[in-house]
C-alpha cells in the first residue's frame, strides 16, 4: 500500500510538473507574439518621419535641403522667391491690361448707344410732330370747308334775292324810279360783297402766314435739337477717346513697368547665377548650375511666350475698337443723311401745299 501511495504521488507531482511547463510554454509564445507586434508598430511609427523627410527632400529642390546650412542654398531660395514675387507682378501688371483693354471697349461702345438714344428720340418727336401738323391741317381744311360751303349758301340765297328782284324789275319796268332804286340796292350788295371776298382771302392770307411762320420755328427748332445732339454725341466721343487714351497710357504704364520688372529679375538673377557659380564651385557645381539654368531657360521662354500673346491680343483689341468706332460713325451718318432727305421732302411738299392754296385764293 505504501509503495503504490508512493508511485501516485510521485506520478500527480510529474503531471503537475508538465501541465506548469505546458502553461509557461503558452505563455512564453503569446509575450513573444505581443512583443513581435509591438516591434512592428514601433518600426512602422519610426519609418514615418523618415519617409515624411524623404518626401520633403524629393518634393524640394536640390538646393534647399534641410539639413545644409550653406550660403549656396540661401541665395538659391531667394533667388527663387524673388521670381515668384515677379511672377505675382506681372499677373498683376496683365490683369490690369485686361481691364483697361475691357473699359476701353466699353468707351467705345458707349457712344454708339448715346447716338442710337438720341437718334431713337429724334424720330420719336418728329412723328409727333408730324401727326400734330396733320392733325391741325386736317382742322383748318375742316374749317375752310365749313366757311366754303357758308358762302355758297350765303350767294344762293343772294342770287334767289337777285332772281326776285329781277323778275320784280320786269313787272315794274314802266316806272323809272323803281329801276333807279333797284340799280342802287343791287351796286351796294355788290360792293358789300367785294369786300367780304377781300375780307376772306386776307384771312385766309393771314393763315397761310401764320403756317409758315410755325413751319419756320418747327424747322429752326429742329435744326436747333440736331446741333444739340450732334455736340453732345461730339462731346460724348471725345470723353470716350480721352478716356480711351488715358487706359492705353495706363496699360503702357503697367507694361513698362513689368518689362522693368522683368529685367530687374533678370539681372538679380544673372547676378545671383554669378555668385552662386563662384560659390558652389566646389559642392556640386554641376547639379546646381544645371538646375538653375534648365529653371532659368523655361521661364525666359514662358515670359517671351506671354508677351508675344499679350502683344497680339492688344493689337486684335485695338483694331476691332477701331473698326466698331468707324462702323457706328458711318452709320450715324447715314441716318443723318436720311433725316435730312427726309426734311428736305416734307418741306417742299409743305411749299407746294401752300402755293396752292395761294393759288386757289387767287383764283
Amino acid at each position: 500500500m505504501i509503495v503504490k501511495v508512493m508511485e501516485l504521488r510521485e506520478s500527480n507531482v510529474g503531471h503537475k510538473q508538465s501541465n506548469a511547463g505546458d502553461l509557461w510554454g503558452l505563455v512564453s509564445a503569446t509575450c513573444q507574439r505581443a512583443a513581435g507586434q509591438v516591434y512592428r508598430a514601433v518600426e512602422q511609427v519610426c519609418r514615418v518621419p523618415d519617409q515624411s523627410i524623404k518626401a520633403e527632400r524629393k518634393t524640394r529642390s536640390v538646393g534647399r535641403r534641410p539639413g545644409l546650412q550653406s550660403g549656396a542654398t540661401r541665395l538659391v531660395c531667394r533667388a527663387e522667391d524673388q521670381v515668384c514675387i515677379t511672377e505675382d507682378q506681372v499677373s498683376r501688371a496683365e490683369r490690369q491690361g485686361w481691364s483697361a483693354k475691357r473699359n476701353i471697349r466699353s468707351a467705345g461702345r458707349r457712344p454708339g448707344l448715346v447716338c442710337r438714344a438720341e437718334d431713337k428720340v429724334c424720330r420719336q418727336k418728329t412723328r409727333s410732330a408730324e401727326r400734330s401738323d396733320r392733325a391741325g391741317l386736317q382742322s383748318e381744311r375742316q374749317s375752310l370747308q365749313a366757311e366754303d360751303q357758308l358762302c355758297r349758301a350765303e350767294r344762293q340765297g343772294w342770287s334767289a334775292d337777285w332772281n326776285t328782284r329781277s323778275a320784280g324789275r320786269r313787272l315794274d319796268l314802266q316806272s323809272r324810279s323803281t329801276g333807279l332804286v333797284c340799280r342802287a340796292e343791287d351796286k351796294v350788295y355788290r360792293q358789300k360783297t367785294r369786300g367780304w371776298l377781300l375780307l376772306r382771302a386776307k384771312e385766309r392770307l393771314g393763315r397761310s402766314a401764320e403756317r409758315l411762320t410755325r413751319s419756320a420755328e418747327w424747322k429752326t427748332r429742329s435744326a436747333e435739337q440736331k446741333t444739340r445732339s450732334v455736340e453732345r454725341s461730339d462731346r460724348v466721343g471725345l470723353q470716350s477717346r480721352r478716356q480711351g487714351l488715358q487706359a492705353e497710357d495706363q496699360v503702357c504704364r503697367v507694361e513698362r513697368q513689368g518689362w522693368s520688372t522683368k529685367q530687374k529679375t533678370r539681372s538679380a538673377e544673372q547676378s545671383d547665377r554669378a555668385g552662386l557659380k563662384s560659390g558652389i564651385q566646389g559642392r556640386r557645381s554641376g547639379m546646381q548650375s544645371g538646375a538653375t539654368g534648365l529653371v532659368c531657360r523655361a521661364k525666359d521662354k514662358v515670359c517671351k511666350q506671354k508677351t508675344s500673346s499679350t502683344e497680339q491680343s492688344d493689337r486684335a483689341g485695338l483694331q476691332s475698337g477701331i473698326q466698331g468706332l468707324q462702323a457706328g460713325d458711318q452709320i450715324c451718318r447715314a441716318e443723318r443723311q436720311g433725316w435730312s432727305a427726309e426734311w428736305k421732302t416734307k418741306s417742299t411738299g409743305r411749299r407746294l401745299d401752300s402755293m396752292m392754296g395761294v393759288a386757289d385764293l387767287v383764283l
